[in-house]
């Protein structure tokens, strides 16, 4: 890259909370979900997934 920094300013120390849940029903459907906070001084992240499958 040109020796180009690449500086993303993500703090070294941070907290993280994360959880999440799955569900299937008997036809084959199922469905998932989660949530991802991160915390800092001056920084914070908030990341959510969702998703759905389905088996035969």
């Amino acid at each position: 890259m040109n020796d180009e920094v690449v500086d993303v300013r993500v703090p070294r120390n941070r907290g993280e909370f994360s959880g999440g849940a799955s569900l299937k029903f008997a036809n084959g459907i199922g469905a998932w979900g989660g949530l991802s906070l991160q915390n800092a001084s001056g920084y914070h992240q908030t990341s959510v997934q969702v998703g759905m499958s389905y088996n035969w």
